[in-house]
C-alpha cells in the first residue's frame, strides 16, 4: 500500500544525522512517485503513453533501488558513488520521457513538497540559493535540533499503525512547517527571492492512501 507519506519521508530523512544516502535517493524517487500523483499529472498535462511509460518505469525502478541499497549497505565511498549514478541516471529517464519543460516544472513541485528545509541539504539547491559557510552551519545546528522531535513523531506514528490517516500527515506536515520557517529566518531576502523561483506557482496536490 502505497501512503502520501513515503514522499516526505524521503525528505524528512535530511534531518537525520548520517543520512546522506536517503538525501540521494529522495531527489530521483520524489520525482517517480510525484508523476504518479493525479494532481501532478494534471499540472504536467501528462498524456495517457507517458502516464502509462512513468507507471511501468515507476515499477522497474523500485525494484532496481531496492537491489541497489542492499548491495550497497556498506556506505562506502564506492557506494555512495553507485548510489550518485543512480540518481543521475534517473533523472535522465525522467527527462527523455517528458521532455525539458515538463521536467523544469516536475522539479518546482518536487521542492514545493520538500520544503526549503530539506531541499536545501542537497548540494544543487544549497549552491542555486548561495548557502554560505556560516549558513550552513546554523542549517546543520536546525537539523541536529530536530532529531528529536522528528523521532518522536516517528514513535508516535508506530503507535498509530496506520489507523487513522489524518494522526499521521497532520504532525509530519507541521514538523515541516516549523522547519521551514526557521531555515527561512536564516536566508536572505535574496536568497529568499531565488527560493521562489525555484518552486514556482503553487500547486495544490493531495497525497492519499490507495
Amino acid at each position: 500500500m502505497r501512503k502520501w507519506i513515503i514522499v516526505a519521508a524521503f525528505g524528512l530523512a535530511a534531518f537525520v544525522p548520517g543520512s546522506a544516502f536517503a538525501q540521494q535517493d529522495a531527489r530521483s524517487l520524489s520525482l517517480i512517485m510525484l508523476l504518479q500523483n493525479a494532481d501532478v499529472q494534471k499540472e504536467l498535462t501528462l498524456s495517457d503513453k507517458e502516464k502509462a511509460s512513468l507507471a511501468l518505469m515507476e515499477k522497474e525502478n523500485a525494484e532496481a533501488s531496492r537491489k541497489l541499497r542492499y548491495e550497497t549497505r556498506r556506505l562506502s565511498r564506492e557506494d555512495f558513488a553507485k548510489r550518485r549514478e543512480f540518481v543521475k541516471e534517473t533523472e535522465k529517464q525522467v527527462l527523455v520521457l517528458i521532455g525539458e519543460k515538463k521536467y523544469g516544472r516536475l522539479r518546482q513541485i518536487q521542492n514545493q513538497v520538500l520544503g526549503i528545509s530539506m531541499a536545501v541539504v542537497g548540494t544543487e539547491i544549497a549552491t542555486k540559493l548561495g548557502v554560505t559557510d556560516e549558513q550552513k552551519a546554523k542549517l546543520v545546528k536546525l537539523r541536529n535540533g530536530a532529531t528529536l522531535e522528528l523521532r518522536g513523531i516517528m514513535l508516535a506514528d508506530k503507535s498509530n499503525d496506520g489507523r487513522d490517516p489524518d494522526a499521521r500527515r497532520k504532525p509530519m506536515e507541521e514538523f515541516r512547517g516549523r522547519q521551514d520557517a526557521k531555515v527561512m529566518e536564516v536566508m536572505t531576502d535574496g536568497q529568499k527571492a531565488k527560493w521562489k523561483e525555484l518552486i514556482g506557482t503553487p500547486i495544490a496536490y493531495k497525497f492519499t492512501q490507495d
